[in-house]
């Protein structure tokens, strides 16, 4: 059986309807039968509106202004020059500059004048159009072709500069060891301390030649500027003994090497007789059985009158 509804006061609308209670902090009532409030808009301020909705105009937005051309040609005027600057720091010049190494004992040797190993190399430069940037030019060849005109250079290297437009020539002289007369070819050449000839000695300054042992060869040796004349063996025997003498007070006067090439003859100052030395032999062996026989021949009061013969180990023989 149903049961109506008592109506209480108006019609039943089937919301919720809060209806507050008399007193002070007396609980809210929610109904159903309650129409919900109407939320208040939010109050926004000018500024907020300003904000984030800007007024509305018929302008359209202004573009941004481009750069001013005087900025854009210095860049460019920059960009130049520094592409000039670079390809300018590749073009080299024909004036090398020359350096000079000293040698071993801290001793600078120019066996010729500085002009003539400038012009030499100038020339060489100027031989080819590949050596006038630093991209195509050889160095190597270049050194090679210096050493080939002086033989007297043994060590040439050409060295770019990384900034700048001058080659550098380094150049070192070989240490001459003797001057070498030759009777077969007629001529009177500089050795070097590895027995190559070296240059011709009526080219070298008087100031060289007077500080080097004169040796005089009647072997038929074959020498030409360029090429070895002697083994550097024979060369240190020939330093050795001369050094071993003048250790003792005694001065070599001249040295001839004779036919057969394995000997040296020796003659000293004050002495009629000279001292036959083996080349094949140890140096300082033969200078010491030649003092050693020197000086027992002058306890005695003897004079050789022609030779003293060193060259067999242990072994002296004098006439």
């Amino acid at each position: 059986m149903w049961f109506k509804k008592k109506n209480t006061g108006g019609e039943y609308t089937g919301r919720r309807v809060r209806r507050p209670l008399a007193g002070l902090g007396s609980k809210p009532f929610f109904s159903y039968s309650a129409q919900s409030a109407p939320r208040p808009e939010p109050v926004r301020s000018p500024s907020v509106t300003r904000l984030f909705r800007p007024e509305v105009t018929d302008k359209p937005p202004a573009r941004r202004t481009s750069r001013p051309w005087p900025r854009r040609v210095l860049k460019v005027v920059i960009l130049a020059l520094v592409a000039v600057l670079l390809l300018g720091n590749l073009v080299l010049t024909r004036n090398p500059e020359i350096v000079v190494h000293e040698l071993a004992g801290g001793q600078q040797l120019l066996l010729r004048s500085r002009a003539a190993y400038q012009n030499a190399a100038r020339d060489i430069l100027a031989g080819s159009l590949a050596n006038t940037n630093k991209i195509t030019i050889n160095t190597a060849k270049i050194a090679q072709e210096l050493q080939r005109t002086f033989p007297e250079l043994a060590h040439v290297s050409v060295v770019l500069p990384i900034i700048g437009n001058q080659p550098v020539v380094h150049i070192q002289t070989a240490r001459p060891a003797l001057i070498l007369t030759s009777s077969r070819v007629g001529g009177v050449f500089l050795i070097d301390t590895s027995g190559r000839a070296i240059m011709e000695a009526a080219k070298v300054a008087a100031h060289v030649k007077e500080k080097l042992p004169v040796v005089q060869d009647q072997s038929d040796l074959s020498i030409s500027v360029g090429d070895s004349a002697l083994p550097s063996s024979s060369i240190d025997f020939i330093t050795e003994v001369i050094g071993q003498l003048l250790a003792k007070g005694i001065t070599v006067t001249s040295m001839v090497l004779p036919p057969g090439g394995s000997e040296l003859h020796v003659w000293i100052d004050g002495a009629p007789y000279f001292v036959k030395f083996n080349l094949r032999g140890d140096a300082r062996v033969g200078a010491g059985a030649f003092l050693a026989v020197k000086q027992h021949l002058e306890r005695e009061g003897k004079t050789p009158s022609s030779y003293i013969d060193v060259r067999v180990e242990n072994k002296a023989y004098y006439r």
